[in-house]
């Protein structure tokens, strides 16, 4: 893809979202809404149940201790697993926007609605990208222990390598062992990123097809998506590139949520608590963060709708003229 291809989807995306029947900032700002109130009151209830986890002293408060961290966790996974059918509903507003479909606020629903297809594609495209991140990180390591930067670590780790059976427990827990190793971490994070990249973007459209198919399930859209993607993923990590302004944006939002931290290292004093410096920022970061995505999100999400468009087969695109309701 050239910069003209760019320019021209950039161009179809902000003609579609001119030409929209309803309010895509609108829809966006209730989308981030949502997730920064969800966000916000299950940061509320964890700082709640903190409180009454440290109450809960000694043998006789074990069992509700013990019940509340639980709740504390449960929290925590709703959250992980609410958000991506969330997302998904995002997509499909602005996939239909793309295409100079209706968009309507309960369309962002559909990835509840595809609940099913949605759940096993998504832990389908977690368990592709950990594998690929395990390979990438043995692989790492595997060229660390036959490069001469591995010499150290031998000469460190000689007294136990020695021994018949390897107790890593007590090799991993010599200071001098774990500074020989320093340098396997930059080949670990190479091997990662040499395999996580190229199967991340393989598997970029699988949410597309699952919007598009859902029928036909998570298998499919893998497979759909691998086809769509063949000799394709250049072109979309320089469409990536080129929301580089944005990227950088959401990166400083997510810094000011860390503000309570960053300040003091740099001596400015809050004259706050720790706690209400901690939830200051955060809601902080969060209205920053919904003012962004109601701003850009619109046009970032529908410019790659129309990418995924113009992959799609001829006939393929030529029925999606119809309503994806």
């Amino acid at each position: 893809m050239n910069q003209a291809d760019r320019r021209n989807l950039k161009i179809n995306a902000a003609d579609a979202l001119d030409r929209a029947s309803g309010s895509p900032h609108k829809i966006a700002l209730i989308h981030s809404a949502a997730s920064a109130g969800l966000a916000l009151a299950i940061a509320a209830l964890h700082f709640v149940l903190e409180q009454q986890i440290d109450g809960t002293g000694g043998l006789s408060g074990i069992g509700n201790r013990a019940m509340l961290e639980t709740l504390q966790s449960l929290l925590q996974i709703a959250q992980f697993v609410l958000i991506p059918f969330w997302e998904m509903g995002l997509l499909f507003v602005f996939l239909s926007a793309s295409r100079h479909q209706a968009m309507e606020t309960r369309d962002l629903t559909a990835g509840f609605v595809r609940f099913g297809p949605v759940l096993v594609g998504k832990l389908l495209q977690v368990a592709l990208l950990f594998s690929a991140s395990m390979v990438g990180c043995y692989a790492g390591a595997l060229v660390f222990s036959f490069s001469p930067f591995s010499n150290a670590f031998y000469k460190a780790a000689e007294p136990y390598l020695t021994i018949g059976t390897i107790d890593y427990a007590v090799l991993l827990a010599d200071e001098a062992v774990m500074a020989s190793m320093v340098w396997m971490i930059p080949f670990a994070l190479l091997g990662v990123l040499v395999l996580l990249i190229p199967t991340y973007y393989r598997l970029r459209l699988m949410d597309y097809v699952l919007l598009d198919q859902p029928e036909k399930g998570a298998f499919h859209a893998l497979r759909a998506s691998r086809q769509l993607m063949h000799g394709k993923r250049f072109d979309l990590f320089k469409l990536d590139l080129s929301f580089w302004w944005f990227y950088l944006l959401e990166l400083l939002v997510t810094a000011i949520c860390y503000g309570d931290m960053i300040l003091p290292v740099l001596g400015v004093d809050l004259g706050i608590s720790a706690d209400a410096a901690y939830f200051a920022f955060y809601a902080l970061a969060l209205v920053f963060q919904m003012g962004l995505y109601a701003w850009k999100k619109p046009y970032l999400l529908t410019t790659y709708g129309a990418y995924y468009n113009s992959l799609l087969p001829k006939e393929e695109a030529e029925q999606q003229e119809t309503p994806l309701k």
